[in-house]
């Protein structure tokens, strides 16, 4: 795989919890709200990654 089409499938899965996050506010289930917020930004910032051509 790429690393473009890798970045771009890191930001669909982020774009996923994200919307997970949003469900599970709206539920009044905060400790999901932070667990998926913080898989939604790791997602992101690997996605930057992969960008950059870099990978860890």
């Amino acid at each position: 795989m790429r690393m473009v089409e890798l970045a771009k499938d890191y930001l669909r899965r982020a774009e996923i919890r994200i919307k997970s996050a949003e469900l599970a506010y709206s539920e009044g289930y905060f400790p999901d709200v932070i667990r998926f917020s913080q898989e939604a930004v790791k997602l992101s910032l690997k996605a930057a990654v992969a960008e950059a051509g870099c990978m860890l």
